[in-house]
């Protein structure tokens, strides 16, 4: 039986975590979209452990750990979940153009790297000791 920890089951992980974390939905452009494409992509934020699965999925492939923390990071097409059932994430990810993959690409770094307002309050708020 598989636990919310367990790595080895992404849905088990998706489940424990899809209601905790914020949700951005993007609009594909028209003039980039191609005859496959989705209008548009609902992505969440990333969790540790699916970062942790995706690292372990790609067994040191950095282009290919790119393309396993997307699957974590799209959640909702056109409307309709997207889970992990019968292949339908890597279904979606050899689907897509070329074009929306690399889109879907950077919104997963965006959604899940500060902005720099927020950093800049982060490191604003430094306090140095002495120790």
């Amino acid at each position: 039986m598989s636990t919310p920890q367990d790595l080895s089951n992404p849905a088990a992980l998706a489940l424990a975590s899809a209601n905790t974390r914020p949700r951005f939905t993007f609009t594909i452009p028209k003039r980039v979209r191609q005859i496959h494409d989705p209008e548009k992509v609902t992505m969440q934020e990333l969790s540790v452990a699916n970062n942790l699965q995706a690292a372990q999925s790609a067994q040191g492939d950095d282009e290919r750990r790119a393309l396993e923390m997307l699957k974590h990071c799209v959640v909702e097409v056109d409307g309709q979940p997207l889970g992990w059932a019968n292949g339908a994430k890597e279904d979606f990810i050899e689907r897509i153009s070329s074009k929306v993959r690399t889109l879907l690409l950077k919104a997963m770094v965006r959604i899940n790297t500060p902005q720099r307002d927020e950093e800049d309050a982060f490191f604003a708020s430094q306090e140095t000791s002495a120790s």
